[in-house]
């Protein structure tokens, strides 16, 4: 009988230690941080002939960020950034800014290299930028679609984790809701520093 409850209370410690074994594995593969960094706005029309100036600026981005790790190099990372824009257009005798305020939604795919606690990695995925107001300066701006990549490091420390980065986002359609001329694409450059748990 002793035996018995021996092997029923071995048994009920083993589902115990594997149960919160396995919630601290998926606990670490989670993880939660912010951001910060700064941007630049990249207005690229493909005539040069149409009767649009354009003003490339400096900006500043900060947002959210989190990581799912679905194995030892591959990543899923859900983001949501606030960007502050100053790329500029002249368009009949009117200057604006474009996505003076905008929301910048993504999912990046992320690929790690090499082992250790510093490693450097890769990193794809779309971006859905959406101005705070519909307008801008007067102008009326619509939401536009991206592709961001670009390639950082990850730095660990003892209680959590810093990733300076590189991201290129290119964007697909016009920005304006009534555009005039040819196609205008609104592209930016970014460095950022993203900070996580571990």
């Amino acid at each position: 009988m002793k035996s018995v409850k021996s092997i029923v209370l071995v048994s009920i410690l083993a589902i115990q230690f594997s149960t919160n074994a396995q919630e601290s594995v998926e606990q670490k593969r989670l993880a939660f941080g912010f951001n910060f960094g700064l941007n630049y706005s990249y207005l690229y029309n493909g005539k040069p002939n149409d009767q649009l100036s354009i003003q490339n600026n400096a900006g500043f981005r900060l947002g959210i960020i989190s990581s799912y790790q679905l194995n030892k190099k591959l990543s899923i990372l859900p983001k949501a950034e606030l960007s502050f824009n100053n790329g500029m257009i002249t368009e009949n005798l009117t200057n604006y800014t474009v996505y003076k305020n905008s929301i910048d939604l993504m999912v990046h795919f992320k690929y790690s290299i090499g082992e250790g606690k510093n490693r450097l990695y890769f990193f794809t995925g779309p971006d859905y930028r959406m101005p705070l107001k519909s307008e801008s300066d007067n102008i009326a701006t619509n939401g536009t679609i991206a592709l961001d990549f670009g390639f950082g490091i990850d730095l660990k420390l003892k209680n959590f984790m810093i990733s300076p980065e590189f991201r290129m986002s290119s964007g697909f359609n016009d920005p304006r809701t009534n555009p005039t001329g040819n196609k205008l694409h609104f592209n930016n450059f970014a460095l950022i520093i993203n900070f996580s748990s571990l």
